[in-house]
């Protein structure tokens, strides 16, 4: 696999490093004078260097936030990145510092990257009601402090401008306030206290309404379902449809990779009653939307492991009408089901119930030997 053919989830997770990596040098850089490189370093001013090293932690957390949104799938995530990395790497190269280096090339490499995935990132960006709402009282709550605090601007200490209206309302709505901006008449007091109340609680609703997916994830997340964000790395994996005998068998058989999401229907499966922690998305196997959500047209495998022969059948359909060139790979409880398995689209249909049988026969007549068979397909499991 070439450089260039790295996947979604490598590439946010290298974006995520280089984040990381320009928050860090920034701050050592600010720090720690490692010294400056090649001509660039000669030419900065000290000033130059301190402004360059601070905005590249910023560039850094910016980029951190950006990557969160890229790797929900959102465009705008997506061109955020874009641009954020292109400052990275700028940044990296005029900083002219040692520890600069590995930044620049990495912010590179990130951002071929990113640009290569181009495709996988058309999610538009949408807000709810309730953060339309919230991010609509709050621009009105700023602005009624900015321009009240600016006409009052005679009877407060501190305020000679625009901008620094926009301060004091920045700081009030946040409760920080530093004490460097006093209001100094009974009628500015009161308008301070008007301020701390439509800035504070403007701020907390555009706060909450902010973090209420988050929170609603991790509370998806306890319960051991699928969030949203992670359906959108998803390639390369191997769908699990169904939940029966077989399945914690199946899933031992796997490692770190490639990736396994199981989609079952049976509500006491989840992320931590299977096998290995492997990742459980709670919904009907056989329906278009829910094998289109958990990715099945960039799925290199599908497994349909299902209780009943039926269901399985109907899974192994839909499945192979979504993706025609998907290997399915089925067990069908019942040996007279393989033939109809195989016409529903399976490429491999296996009845373990007749398997066993066999092999068991075959060992009792001394044609196989049914223990090194078993040696042979478990390996080390056996020594356990």
């Amino acid at each position: 696999m070439g450089w260039t053919d790295v996947g979604v989830d490598r590439t946010v997770r290298l974006t995520y490093v280089v984040a990381g990596l320009s928050i860090a040098v920034g701050l050592l850089n600010a720090s720690v004078d490692f010294g400056g490189i090649g001509p660039i370093g000669v030419l900065l001013s000290q000033s130059d260097r301190t402004v360059l090293n601070y905005t590249g932690a910023l560039s850094g957390l910016a980029l951190a936030v950006s990557t969160v949104a890229m790797r929900r799938g959102f465009r705008l995530g997506w061109l955020a990145t874009v641009v954020f990395l292109l400052g990275t790497t700028i940044q990296g190269f005029f900083q002219a510092r040692v520890l600069s280096l590995p930044l620049t090339v990495l912010s590179l490499l990130s951002l071929l990257l990113v640009v290569r995935n181009r495709r996988r990132f058309h999610r538009p960006f949408e807000l709810t009601a309730a953060q339309r709402i919230a991010g609509g009282i709050l621009l009105a709550s700023q602005l009624y402090i900015t321009v009240g605090s600016y006409s009052l601007r005679a009877q407060f200490g501190g305020i000679d401008s625009l901008g620094d209206a926009f301060y004091f309302a920045v700081v009030t709505s946040a409760t920080v306030g530093y004490g460097d901006i006093t209001p100094t008449t009974s009628f500015a007091r009161y308008f301070a206290v008007s301020a701390i109340f439509v800035g504070a609680g403007s701020f907390a609703g555009a706060l909450g309404a902010l973090l209420q997916p988050s929170l609603e994830n991790l509370f998806r997340r306890s319960q051991g379902r699928m969030i949203e964000s992670q359906f959108q790395t998803l390639e390369d994996h191997v769908l699990v449809l169904g939940y029966g005998e077989l399945t914690e068998s199946i899933l031992e058989g796997f490692h770190d990779e490639p990736s396994v999401l199981v989609v079952t229907d049976d509500e006491t499966v989840d992320d931590q009653s299977t096998a290995g922690g492997v990742t459980v998305y709670p919904a009907d196997p056989t329906d278009d939307d829910v094998l289109r959500t958990a990715r099945i047209g960039t799925a290199q495998a599908v497994i349909v492991a299902s209780q009943y022969d039926g269901p399985g059948a109907l899974a192994i359909l839909t499945a192979r009408q979504l993706n025609p060139d998907v290997r399915i790979v089925a067990a069908a409880t019942h040996r007279e089901n393989v033939a109809k398995m195989k016409r529903a689209g399976a490429d491999v249909v296996i009845s373990p119930t007749n398997l066993g049988g066999r092999l068991l026969t075959a060992s009792a007549l001394g044609e196989v030997d049914a223990e090194a068979f078993e040696q042979q397909l478990l390996g080390d499991e056996m020594e356990e």
